[in-house]
C-alpha cells in the first residue's frame, strides 16, 4: 500500500494558517525548495498522519488531512479533521464506497463485514475511529493501519542514534525492535545479527563500500573511548557498532566515526534490515546527504533509490543541496513553492509540459529550480522577449 496524494491544512484563514495543496506522490520522491519552504513540515505531516492512525489517542491540537492511497487494485481515501484535540470529522472510502463516516460528538457509522450492514457507534472525541481494528468485523481497516505502522522517519541532520549504546548485546524475540523508532540503530543492528547473521553483515559491508567507505568488518564492540567514574556499574563497558576500515590498522567505533559517516551507516543498516525482513513501507528522510561530501551523498541517494525500487518501498526525501539536486533526475523531483502559509508542489505529474520542456534548455537541474521553470516554463521567457 502506498500513499498517492495528500492535502493538509491547519488554522485556515487565520494568521498562523498553513496549507499543503494536493501533494501528488510517486514511488520515489525528492522534495526540493528554499529554506523554510515547508519540506520538513511536509514530512512531519505524513509522519503525523501515520501516528494518528496507529495511536489510540489524538495528540495534535488541530489539523485537517485528506489522503488517497492505492492498495493493489483498491483506491482508498481517508479524511480526518481535528480541532482542539477532538475529532470533528472522519471518513474512509474504498473504491468509492463510504465504509466509515463520523461527525462531531463521536457519532458515526461503520460497515460491519460480519453483520453485512452499517452499524452506528459513538467514540470518545479524542480517539480516531480508524483505530477500531477488528479482523472479523472491520478487516478493511488493517491495510491503512499497516501502512501507518510501516512509515519510518529519519532526520538525517541529527545523530541518528550515534549516542545510543547497548549494555550487554543480548537479544530476545520477546522484545523485538520497534521499526518506527529510528533513533536506536545499535539495537536494530543486534537484532539483525541474531536473525540474519552473515547475510546481514555482508550486505552492510557491501553497501558501505559501494558509497565510498571501504571497510572489511562490522561488529558489536566495546566503546573504548568512553570512560566512566565507576566502571563496576558497567563491567563490560558500553557496546556499539564498530567497523574495520581497510586503510587503518585499528577498529573505528561509532563514537569515533564522523557524524556524516555514522548517518550513512545507520541508514544502510536500516535499509538492509528492511530488505531481509521483507518490510515494505514508506521511508521519509529529511535533509538527505547532510554531513556527507558530494560524491558519497550522490552514491548514497543512488543506493537508496535502487533499494526502494527493488523492494517496493515508497521513498520520500528532502534536500536543498545544489549538488544533490543536480544529480537526481527531475522525474523524482517535488518542488515546493510557498507563498505565505500556502504550499504548492510541482512535479512531472501535475506540470508535465514544464518538466518535459526543460530538457531542451541545456541548463542543469538546479537552474530548473532557481529560474522557477518548474512553475512558469517557457511562458515567462517568452513574455520577456
Amino acid at each position: 500500500m502506498k500513499i498517492k496524494s495528500l492535502t493538509y491544512s491547519e488554522y485556515p484563514e487565520q494568521s498562523k494558517e498553513w496549507i499543503l495543496n494536493d501533494f501528488i506522490l510517486s514511488d520515489i520522491n525528492l522534495m526540493v525548495g528554499k529554506n523554510s519552504s515547508g519540506k520538513s513540515r511536509t514530512l512531519n505531516v505524513i509522519a503525523g498522519l501515520a501516528n494518528l492512525i496507529v495511536s489510540p489517542i489524538v495528540n495534535v491540537e488541530a489539523g485537517s488531512y485528506y489522503a488517497e492511497y492505492v492498495d493493489g487494485n483498491d483506491g482508498i481515501s481517508y479524511e480526518l479533521n481535528i480541532f482542539q484535540n477532538k475529532v470533528i470529522k472522519e471518513e474512509l472510502t474504498i473504491n468509492g464506497e463510504s465504509v466509515l463516516t463520523r461527525k462531531v460528538n463521536g457519532l458515526g457509522s461503520m460497515k460491519n463485514i460480519q453483520a453485512k450492514m452499517h452499524l452506528n457507534f459513538q467514540m470518545p472525541n479524542n480517539v480516531a475511529s480508524i483505530t477500531r481494528r477488528d479482523q472479523i468485523q472491520y478487516p478493511y481497516l488493517e491495510s491503512l493501519y499497516q501502512w501507518a505502522l510501516n512509515v519510518r522517519y529519519f532526520h538525517f541532520n541529527t545523530e541518528l542514534g550515534k549516542n545510543h549504546f547497548n549494555l550487554d548485546g543480548s537479544y530476545s524475540e520477546l522484545r523485538e525492535y520497534n521499526l518506527r523508532d529510528t533513533s536506536k540503530v545499535v539495537d536494530l543492528f543486534i537484532e539483525g545479527l541474531h536473525k540474519y547473521k552473515k547475510e546481514f553483515e555482508n550486505a552492510i559491508i557491501s553497501d558501505f563500500n559501494l558509497i565510498g567507505y571501504k571497510i572489511s568488518k562490522i561488529y558489536l564492540g566495546p566503546m573504548l573511548a568512553l570512560k566512566f567514574h565507576d566502571n563496576k556499574l558497567l563491567k563490560n563497558g558500553l557496546l556499539g557498532i564498530t567497523i574495520q576500515e581497510t586503510d587503518r590498522k585499528g577498529p573505528t567505533d561509532q563514537v569515533s566515526m564522523s557524524t556524516g559517516m555514522f548517518r550513512a551507516l545507520a541508514i544502510i543498516i536500516y535499509m538492509n534490515f528492511y530488505e531481509l525482513s521483507n518490510k515494505h513501507g514508506t521511508i521519509l528522510i529529511d535533509d538527505i546527504g547532510e554531513g556527507l561530501d558530494f560524491e558519497r551523498s550522490r552514491l548514497l541517494i543512488d543506493l537508496l533509490i535502487e533499494k526502494a525500487s527493488k523492494n517496493f518501498v515508497q521513498l520520500v526525501m528532502s534536500t536543498n543541496d545544489r549538488f544533490v539536486m543536480n544529480n537526481t533526475p527531475l522525474e523524482y523531483w517535488q518542488v515546493l513553492d510557498r507563498v505565505g502559509g500556502v504550499v504548492n508542489i510541482y512535479n512531472h505529474l501535475n506540470s508535465p509540459q514544464n518538466f518535459k520542456d526543460f530538457r531542451f534548455t541545456g541548463l542543469n537541474n538546479f537552474d530548473f529550480f532557481t529560474t522557477e521553470f518548474f512553475k512558469d516554463g517557457f511562458s515567462k521567457a517568452n513574455s520577456n522577449e
